[in-house]
């Protein structure tokens, strides 16, 4: 079993980038992970500021469908000014700058400033663009993370940084024996209606955890529509890391037959706690087992277009439509 998270983590520290070297420590503190193959953005200014990550395109075939998924988001929330950086290999360095030869000047066809865009490797930084950085030698300039001050600041902070997506997606990885517990339970479990639903998510949400009788009968309601919105109906943005924490735990010990439903339940209070990347896990475990289900494809559509959690910041009820 893990140790629980904490059940409110401290607010972030609001940090201002002003090198390269600043915008390459961002990059896993916007995440919660370190980040490899992939193309980051961050944005700065506009109605809703954002950052993504995507993988970096295998093939040229691909550079359109990856330029279109970062700049329509950012055209939509109006984003004034906006930083690349693409964390690839050495090998993987000619993807990087064709990607930024289409990357830039499409950004800046749409008014958007961008005011640096780097390949990092983890060791050293390069310009993304020719004649950006003339001084920059071609092997690079190196850095080191490990002394810089935002990431002394995220452990000042108390924020984990993973080492990889894959070691966030580890996460979930099921926990045999609580598996085995709440499988043995399941074909005498009564599913727990609307109302049931939401009093056993309140009355566990300071632990973290259901009890495996309690879980047995919350996983099969979840198949109904009514009992999945009911138990998750309560969520806000202030609290929201208490649901992570209780759904993750579910996670880890549903049997693949009921995993649907708490993943998709991870999902959105993940979004709702404005951790991107720990909602796209959940949604890929949701999907695994799960592929039709509505509530994880809602998530998947709003973290594709940016969506910002706002609607779990209100007093009224909760939650994208179906």
């Amino acid at each position: 079993m893990t140790s629980p998270a904490p059940s409110s983590p401290p607010p972030p520290t609001r940090l201002t980038a002003r090198t390269p070297e600043d915008l390459i420590a961002m990059v896993p503190l916007v995440l919660g992970f370190q980040a490899t193959d992939s193309v980051v953005l961050l944005t700065f200014g506009g109605s809703r500021p954002f950052h993504a990550r995507i993988d970096l395109p295998d093939s040229a075939a691909h550079d359109e469908q990856t330029v279109a998924a970062l700049l329509g988001p950012a055209r939509q929330h109006r984003v004034r000014t906006a930083a690349l950086v693409v964390q690839a290999d050495e090998d993987r360095a000619a993807a990087a700058r064709r990607l930024g030869r289409r990357l830039v000047p499409a950004f800046q066809r749409a008014g958007i400033d961008v005011v640096d865009a780097l390949r990092a490797d983890g060791h050293r930084w390069h310009p993304l663009l020719p004649g950006r950085r003339p001084r920059v030698p071609e092997w690079g300039v190196p850095y080191d993370l490990s002394c810089h001050p935002f990431t002394a600041q995220a452990v000042f902070d108390g924020r984990a940084l993973l080492g990889s997506r894959e070691e966030l997606a580890r996460g979930l990885d099921p926990d045999r024996d609580g598996v085995a517990a709440v499988a043995a339970l399941l074909p005498g479990a009564v599913p727990a209606r609307p109302g049931e639903a939401a009093d056993l998510v309140a009355a566990h949400l300071g632990v973290g955890r259901v009890p495996d009788a309690d879980l047995a009968r919350l996983l099969l309601g979840l198949r109904d529509l009514a009992v999945r919105d009911a138990a998750w109906a309560s969520v806000r943005r202030p609290g929201a890391h208490d649901h992570v924490r209780l759904w993750t735990d579910a996670v880890r010990r549903a049997p693949a037959q009921v995993l649907g439903g708490p993943a998709a339940l991870l999902a959105v209070t993940a979004w709702a706690a404005g951790d991107g990347a720990l909602a796209w896990c959940a949604v890929d475990r949701c999907q695994a087992v799960d592929p039709g289900n509505s509530l994880a494809r809602l998530v998947s559509d709003a973290l594709q277009h940016a969506v910002p959690p706002s609607m779990f910041e209100g007093e009224g009820p909760a939650g994208p439509g179906r």
